[in-house]
């Protein structure tokens, strides 16, 4: 038996349908509630009459995310208000408002910044102001140390073109003989030579294995580092790239 031929259709999707609300389907009947439901609640903070539905924890009483942020503030977990003399008052460390906020917070550490926008602003790295040197043309790239051509360049063309043409000799191959004399001398001299430390060792080359490959199983060439003071040291001879933060 074929199915039943219907002329009515959705005035928002134009799918023919059996039953019609609002001239809607149900799907869109849906949509169209969600934003068109009559206001049964107040909200808490604002005022504003808003429709709040069965299901919402008893907490629930503000209309909005950011309604209730500014009535969550100073409250505990139980949302209770926190006692006046509980709230301090200080200035934000990014620009300057005063806010208040429980001691609770200032004894945790917390309580430093008025807005999530001031933190994120305060927390990100500093930014440093470089110069290209193929191109020559400043550019800004958050502070970091990296080894060779990291922050030496505006772009990746930059940095392909110039390594084309000033091109590393490349390390000798570090074969097996090498890693076990490498755990050797780390056996042998279980401490940093520069601060005494005993995590983290690497072997270092006191002359480049790149200008000196006869050099490489040279036990008076290796030298035993911790890996931050591998890093200093890389950092001294130049091969760092150091940037001037920006104010």
């Amino acid at each position: 038996m074929a199915p039943a031929t219907t002329n009515k259709r959705c005035s928002e999707c134009s799918r023919p349908q059996s039953v019609l609300r609002r001239g809607l389907c149900p799907n869109c009947y849906r949509v169209w509630a969600r934003d068109h439901r009559p206001p049964n609640a107040a909200c808490a903070e604002c005022g504003r009459r808003y429709f709040r539905r069965s299901g919402t924890r008893p907490t629930g009483q503000t209309c909005s995310r950011p309604c209730y942020a500014r009535w969550k503030h100073g409250r505990d977990q139980h949302n209770e208000l926190s006692p006046p003399a509980q709230l301090v008052t200080r200035a934000c460390e990014t620009c300057g408002t005063a806010f208040q906020t429980p001691q609770r917070q200032i004894d945790a550490g917390n309580g430093r910044f008025c807005s999530c926008a001031c933190s994120g602003f305060r927390r990100r790295s500093p930014r440093g102001r470089l110069a290209c040197e193929r191109c020559g043309a400043m550019f800004e790239r958050p502070v970091r140390r990296g080894l060779f051509s990291a922050g030496r360049f505006c772009s990746k063309s930059c940095q392909f073109e110039f390594l084309a043409v000033h091109a590393l000799e490349r390390e000798p191959a570090r074969s097996r003989a090498y890693r076990a004399l490498r755990e050797a001398v780390v056996r042998e001299h279980p401490f940093c030579t520069r601060c005494g430390d005993r995590q983290d060792l690497v072997v270092h080359h006191v002359l480049a294995s790149r200008q000196r490959p006869d050099l490489l199983m040279a036990r008076d060439n290796l030298q035993v580092l911790c890996r931050p003071c591998h890093t200093q040291l890389h950092s001294e001879r130049g091969e760092m790239a150091h940037q001037q933060v920006l104010p």
